[in-house]
């Protein structure tokens, strides 16, 4: 090949590739509005005018809203004794681990339970050991998560697994 075949070449491939990433827009948006706050608990942030867009799951296909995704922690029922316990479980939505973290030295006096959206327990322990619990081999969808100390529950979280 001579040396303007080759200079040719190197020009159209630039070109091709300057191209190809003028057209991608992988995670970007325009969007009406939006804004972040923070404090110290944590922070917040929203966009307004987001898109629909599609993305594939264990096979099958999940419209999603945005291209924000909410970060969702709440607590459905809170007995009376747990106002002397503070209670952190996070991420939520989880993947593949779940943290739990409370303010108390001995967290094995508690008992989790966690139950899917038909009441089966899918995941139950008399004592926690340790302040994280694998959730790899949960299907995706929405749980409960009961604290209970002696056979009465303390705090109900609703847990969402992607």
């Amino acid at each position: 090949m001579t040396t303007s075949v080759k200079y040719f070449c190197n020009v159209v491939l630039t070109i091709l590739i300057i191209s190809i990433s003028y057209f991608t827009n992988a995670q970007s948006n325009t969007v009406s509005a939006g804004n972040n706050f923070s404090s110290l608990n944590g922070s917040v942030s929203f966009t307004v005018g987001q898109i629909f867009y599609e993305h594939p799951t264990n096979g099958s296909t999940t419209i999603t809203q945005g291209v924000q995704q909410p970060y969702e922690i709440e607590t459905t029922s809170v007995g009376e004794l747990a106002s002397k316990y503070e209670f952190k479980v996070f991420p939520n939505p989880m993947n593949n681990e779940l943290n739990i973290f409370c303010n108390v030295n001995d967290i094995s006096v508690f008992s989790i339970q966690i139950t899917d959206m038909n009441g089966k327990t899918v995941y139950e322990t008399n004592s926690l050991m340790s302040n994280k619990i694998d959730v790899s081999f949960f299907s995706p969808g929405s749980y409960f998560l009961t604290f209970k100390t002696n056979s009465q529950s303390i705090a109900k979280y609703k847990l969402i697994k992607q």
